[in-house]
């Protein structure tokens, strides 16, 4: 059994060697060659750090993300003014304000989403970090996902959040998303799949293994015993309208394994990937992905204020692909 991490200070008649490992989780330290008067220092300047961190997260971070996920919005600016990195406080799990806002429902925020959008505004102001991550590696943009926010999709991905960090197993949010969508049959993510594919790189292409379902000892089981794409979900799960959704947003079909294998199953049962596979490689498809390339989170603004017909804009955004329908058992050969 390994000894636990300790503070070590060792004294020499030439020099004082302090190695300090693992100071309350928070940072590492090692000083070297050291006057015996400048490395106290700098160990009681940090204890005195880390003692102020503590205290603060215990009293003050519960009162600053209390206030954010009631939605008040003249407490929030009250106590960021008082403390400017509050905005950045963590809870036990390292989640920050903008993560617990991102993680409260749509349902909770009815009829408050301008609200909402205001509590975000100051925290952005403030100098709220978007990409942070928590203790299981989420970013503000996943917590938005997995609640269903698309307004708070919409706000993240406006602000630059990126929205090709994936988490500590490798979903990313789209990931995420199509999976919800396709396995999960959470249809309140499909506005969510399509916010994400009209950003500028959202890894559409990204694979992983998809969440982890269970492990014992040290083997992990997760979803997909090789690494897949969101198109691969797609494909494996039926979902016709979103293998479309996302070749059309710009997922390459030719480097799917899904598509490659299915295709070759059973002969006329799975013509709809050939006809996937056909439409993203004509003219139109690469047209169109240049131009939602081109625009970026600004195409649904721009694309209708031009004065265009109402098939070619429904051709740009993609209108023209349906919500996805389920039914108690999915059949491949009926879609």
């Amino acid at each position: 059994m390994s000894k636990p991490t300790q503070n070590v200070i060792s004294y020499d008649s030439s020099y004082v060697k302090y190695r300090a490992l693992h100071f309350g989780g928070i940072h590492r330290l090692a000083c070297r060659a050291i006057s015996s008067s400048v490395a106290l220092l700098v160990f009681h300047v940090y204890a005195v750090t880390c003692v102020r961190l503590l205290c603060v997260g215990s009293d003050a971070v519960k009162e600053f993300h209390l206030a954010v996920m009631r939605l008040d919005c003249r407490k929030v600016v009250s106590l960021l003014r008082g403390d400017e990195d509050a905005v950045n406080w963590t809870d036990d799990s390292s989640r920050t304000a903008t993560m617990l806002l991102a993680r409260r429902p749509a349902t909770d925020c009815r009829c408050r989403s301008h609200v909402r959008r205001s509590v975000l505004d100051a925290l952005s102001a403030a100098g709220a970090r978007l990409d942070a991550v928590d203790s299981a590696g989420n970013t503000a943009l996943m917590h938005a996902v997995l609640s269903s926010s698309a307004d708070v999709v919409d706000w993240l991905l406006e602000a630059g959040a990126d929205a090709r960090r994936a988490n500590d197993v490798g979903v990313t949010p789209l990931w995420q998303a199509v999976f919800d969508v396709t396995s999960r049959h959470k249809l309140d993510r499909w506005p969510i799949v399509r916010r994400l594919l009209t950003a500028a790189d959202c890894g559409v292409d990204a694979r992983c293994r998809g969440p982890l379902l269970f492990s014992y000892g040290v083997e992990h089981v997760y979803c997909y015993e090789e690494p897949v794409s969101a198109l691969d979900v797609a494909v494996d799960a039926g979902c016709r309208s979103t293998a479309r959704l996302l070749v059309g947003a710009g997922c390459s079909s030719s480097a799917s394994p899904m598509m490659s294998v299915s295709a070759t199953d059973v002969d006329g049962c799975v013509s709809w990937l050939d006809e996937l596979v056909a439409e993203s490689r004509s003219l139109q498809h690469l047209c169109r992905l240049v131009v939602r390339r081109r625009l970026g989170l600004r195409l649904d603004a721009v694309v209708q204020s031009l004065p265009l017909p109402v098939q070619l804009q429904s051709f740009l955004l993609l209108d023209n692909i349906p919500v996805p329908s389920y039914r108690a058992v999915i059949d491949l050969c009926t879609l």
